[in-house]
């Protein structure tokens, strides 16, 4: 039993870890200059989302299920954070999710999203 409570809470401090890196490069200035992501709350997250699931993607191929899931539990508190802070309650979060999906249709994201993928590694 206290193997699996030590397994899960390093799991959850290798999510922090990896959120906050994410968090970090998803605010390149690059991104924002060069690529002209608006520097809006709607451009941050698309770009935190974005880079989100590039790492979900390589924890997946790596076989790190475990640890996708931690992280992808991490980025939704925070998500979920952001949203309370910005003063949206209970009633609106389905809004708020709703609209965060028609967005993500966005050519400029998906570009951001190719162009990323290209340059890895």
């Amino acid at each position: 039993m206290l193997n699996l409570l030590r397994k899960s809470a390093a799991r959850k401090e290798f999510a922090a870890l990896l959120e906050s890196q994410l968090v970090a490069r998803a605010r390149a200035p690059f991104f924002f200059r060069d690529l002209e992501v608006p520097d809006t709350i709607d451009g941050r997250f698309d770009m935190v989302t974005l880079h989100g699931w590039l790492v979900l993607e390589r924890l997946k191929i790596a076989g790190m299920d475990a640890e996708a899931q931690a992280l992808t539990d991490s980025l939704f508190i925070s998500f979920d954070e952001a949203l309370r802070e910005q003063g949206t309650g209970d009633m609106g979060m389905p809004l708020g999710v709703q609209l965060v999906g028609l967005r993500h249709e966005d050519d400029r994201l998906l570009s951001t999203a190719a162009w990323v993928a290209a340059h890895l590694d």
